[in-house]
């Protein structure tokens, strides 16, 4: 690992978007945590000026565009709604749809309030292809999670207005229908829907997840984003030539972007894959974290409000997290599963190769289930309060044959135009497969549900344990080096001597 001073030389775009970060959290918030990762990451930088300049102006952007919330619990009036997303709930009883966007009206200081209404089937509704001016109830629920609902009695379509929320809507309709003619067991369609399209109605197949830590396998990331672009790219690049390809591949992508939505972890995927291949069409140079930090910079200054909604900061860190301290685990890990060299390999047997391959793939997730597990655990106590154990044990496999499900599914799509009775075979095994897979988190026994529980866990006390983890390879640089020069120092001496 190198100092810190040459990594932020390394990582300019990375620097900046973290000290925009802290400005809008520090306004968001106003707590003197945040001070403590400004000077962390100030002081030992050469650019004070431009960092300090980068905060201020953040400040004042987040400031601007900050939550105002109504002080009464309902408020009466008329409202300007700006549409996010249309979704379909289903529980045992009833499907039901809730309406998703923020609020403002200046009248009474309300703005930027995000919101949701429920569509009930006997509620006319129009179509939502624009912003509406409501006239109606807002009501604040929740004590410690504040979250808004509004109950509409007039809508107003705001002229010259656009939203594409309501053709997204209807466009993934059509194609999770396709989706689920493809499997017989309703759950592994669900499953493959959530897995692809990034809406899952099934409240009971949430839980499930959410029960074992594995909520996050089911939001849309880097990964699908990558294995479409992966498949994309392989088909252009056979008939296409190289920049024409890059061309093709973004413009799908972007229609891909267009019918999933702009939640935080899927705008992520999206901006870092165009970023990359911008700058393979202009053949620039780029590493894995100033491609995040530039994606940061973008996400927040898009929307600064995101930097509050727990996606984008699961989905920042756990990537962060991978990229920054996933060498430093391998390295622990090799102390349990230490590399074999290959004239020892070929000397194994059957039995024992296959046992070194188990060893490393154990080694690999497992450095990867520590590089994640350092960040997002604080992250989960801060807002849940607990952390389940099990979910150590789920992340090794679950992600990685979940994966193998949706690579299945993307590699059965062209030969339904090809050859069909190979799709159908694959999107066969694919079901096999996946039921299995959800079989061993559905009909997880209740005794392993064991948890992480803490009473209460401070913002401040958040802060201090991420700076501490991201401060680790640094500090193991540090002693490494010290140790270094003590050796050095103590062969001098021993040599001076005799």
């Amino acid at each position: 690992m190198i100092s810190f001073a040459v990594f932020c030389k390394r990582h300019p775009a990375l620097l900046y978007a973290l000290f925009f970060l802290l400005g809008l959290s520090f306004v968001k918030s106003f707590n003197g945590a945040f001070l403590l990762p400004f000077f962390a990451l100030l002081i030992p930088s050469r650019k004070i000026f431009s960092l300090v300049l980068c905060f201020i102006v953040a400040c004042f952007y987040g400031h601007h565009n900050k939550e105002i919330h109504p002080s009464e619990k309902i408020t009466k009036g008329r409202f300007l709604f700006t549409p996010t997303e249309i979704k379909e709930e289903r529980s045992h009883f009833k499907k039901s749809k809730v309406l998703k966007g923020t609020l403002q009206c200046m009248d009474i200081s309300i703005k930027n309030i995000p919101c949701s209404i429920a569509l009930s089937s006997s509620m006319k509704r129009p179509f939502i292809d624009a912003s509406y001016e409501l006239e109606g109830s807002l009501e604040k629920k929740g004590e410690e999670h504040v979250f808004f609902t509004f109950k509409p009695e007039k809508w107003e379509k705001v002229p010259y207005s656009f939203s594409l929320v309501e053709w997204r809507f209807q466009a993934k309709q059509f194609l999770s229908q396709k989706i689920r003619l493809l499997f017989a067991d309703s759950k592994v369609a669900d499953l493959i829907v959530a897995l692809t399209l990034g809406s899952l109605d099934d409240r009971m197949l949430k839980f499930d997840f959410a029960r074992l830590g594995l909520q996050h396998v089911l939001a849309i990331s880097g990964f699908h984003f990558g294995l479409l672009a992966f498949f994309l790219g392989l088909f252009f690049r056979t008939f296409l030539k190289e920049k024409t390809a890059y061309i093709a591949l973004l413009l799908c992508l972007t229609s891909y972007f267009l019918l999933l939505g702009s939640s935080p972890s899927i705008l992520r995927a999206y901006l870092a894959l165009c970023l990359y291949l911008i700058g393979k069409l202009n053949r620039w140079r780029t590493n894995g974290l100033n491609l995040l930090g530039a994606t940061l910079f973008l996400e927040t200054l898009l929307n600064p409000r995101v930097i509050s909604h727990l996606g984008f900061q699961l989905s920042f860190l756990a990537t962060f997290s991978i990229l920054f301290l996933l060498p430093l685990s391998k390295k622990w890990m090799l102390l349990f599963f230490p590399r074999r060299e290959d004239a020892e390999i070929l000397k194994f047997n059957g039995f024992e190769r296959w046992c070194y391959l188990i060893c490393c793939f154990l080694r690999s997730a497992t450095a990867l289930n520590i590089a994640v597990g350092l960040s997002t655990t604080a992250v989960c106590l801060f807002y849940f309060h607990k952390f389940p154990i099990m979910s150590l044990a789920y992340n090794l496999f679950i992600p990685l044959s979940l994966s193998l499900s949706l690579f299945l599914f993307f590699a059965s799509l062209p030969f339904f135009l090809l050859i069909p009775p190979v799709a159908h075979f694959l999107s066969y095994c694919n079901e096999l497969f996946t039921r299995e897979i959800l079989g061993l988190i559905t009909q997880s026994p209740i005794f392993l549900d064991v948890y992480l529980r803490v009473e209460t866990f401070p913002l401040s006390v958040l802060v201090v344990l991420l700076l501490g983890v991201f401060s680790l390879p640094f500090i193991v640089e540090f002693l490494k080096l010290r140790k270094n020069n003590r050796s050095v120092r103590q062969n001098y001496s021993s040599y001076s001597r005799h």
